[in-house]
């Protein structure tokens, strides 16, 4: 499959060919088949066409869309099980809270993700501290504010 891209940009001509390969034939193949169905006005024969050859594809869509909520339920419980220990512990450094993310054999995008998010949840109160032992470290705090 290839797409031919013509026009300019600014003043620059622009006359490019794109060749694309079978994985970005099947996702296109996917996206054309969810817009025939969105599309109520497409004629049958054409979205007969898409359907039979984004089958595939379509499975392919399917898991990857099961995957990416998999991984949401555990960014999620994961972003609880962060939640209730700094509760308990009413204040945990960054370190502390690493080790223990790290106790619960999570990837490292996800401890950053999780700490990320815990910047920003509305239970947590974040200071800057400093001691001799180490530079500049975050000490997160539960607090539960009345709103």
């Amino acid at each position: 499959m290839a797409m031919q891209i013509k026009g300019t940009v600014g003043n620059i001509p622009i006359d490019l060919t794109v060749t694309c390969d079978e994985d970005f034939q099947s996702i296109v193949s996917a996206i054309l088949d969810l817009c025939a169905k969105q599309n109520k006005n497409t004629a049958t024969a054409e979205s007969d066409t898409v359907e039979t050859e984004s089958t595939l594809a379509n499975n392919e869509v399917t898991i990857a869309k099961a995957s990416s909520t998999a991984s949401s339920d555990n960014d999620t419980l994961l972003l609880q099980r962060a939640l209730k220990y700094i509760e308990t512990e009413n204040q945990v450094t960054n370190y502390q809270l690493v080790n223990f993310l790290s106790g619960l054999k999570v990837n490292e995008q996800s401890i950053k993700q999780t700490i990320m998010r815990l910047k920003h949840h509305k239970h947590i109160c974040l200071t800057t501290e400093s001691s001799e032992a180490r530079s500049n470290y975050l000490v997160f705090h539960w607090h539960t504010r009345s709103e």
